[in-house]
């Protein structure tokens, strides 16, 4: 188990959500921004193929805009994965900062099995959400700083429905 991963489910299970936020963590050379990405992803336990931690750190550099968007829809995995990021700000010695949320929302079995029977008409709920919050700041692309302020994991979310549904407009619906 990673040290993130251990570190949120005691804060979990202690009814806190933020484990010891001492987590700015500094990426350097060639592959900074894969390993920030991986370091993310690894924040949250995420292992599928996707790597919102990466697309994060991109989009700091990519978008100087805040939004909230689906990242990877894919209920047929049981998940989806929602990335928020701030404005992309001017930080200290050139780099670009900005802050960033990934929430990965697992569907409920019974909303799953619902959307086999009918895709059209189901609104998928939300089981859980593990998440992670932060600021990430780069100077170019081999240079690359975490700094995390929250790591969630197995948080509750009874009553909830997904941020996208299976008819989206849009390239977030479908399977």
């Amino acid at each position: 188990m990673s040290m993130w991963r251990e570190a949120a489910a005691i804060a979990v299970v202690s009814g806190c959500c933020a484990p010891n936020a001492a987590a700015e963590t500094r990426f350097q050379g060639a592959d900074a921004i894969a390993a920030a990405g991986r370091f993310i992803d690894e924040a949250i336990a995420y292992t599928s193929d996707y790597d919102p931690g990466r697309v994060a750190v991109e989009f700091v550099a990519a978008y100087e805009w805040s939004f909230i968007t689906y990242a990877r829809f894919s209920p047929s995995q049981g998940h989806q994965v929602v990335l928020s990021k701030g404005p992309t700000e001017a930080g200290e010695g050139g780099a670009l900062c900005a802050g960033f949320r990934i929430s990965v929302e697992h569907f409920t079995p019974a909303s799953l099995a619902a959307l086999e029977r009918n895709a059209r008409d189901t609104v998928l709920a939300v089981e859980r959400v593990d998440t992670v919050y932060g600021t990430i700041c780069r100077r170019g692309a081999d240079d690359v700083r975490i700094d995390v302020q929250e790591i969630a994991i197995a948080r509750a979310a009874a009553g909830r429905n997904a941020f996208s549904s299976p008819f989206s407009n849009g390239p977030g619906g479908g399977y």
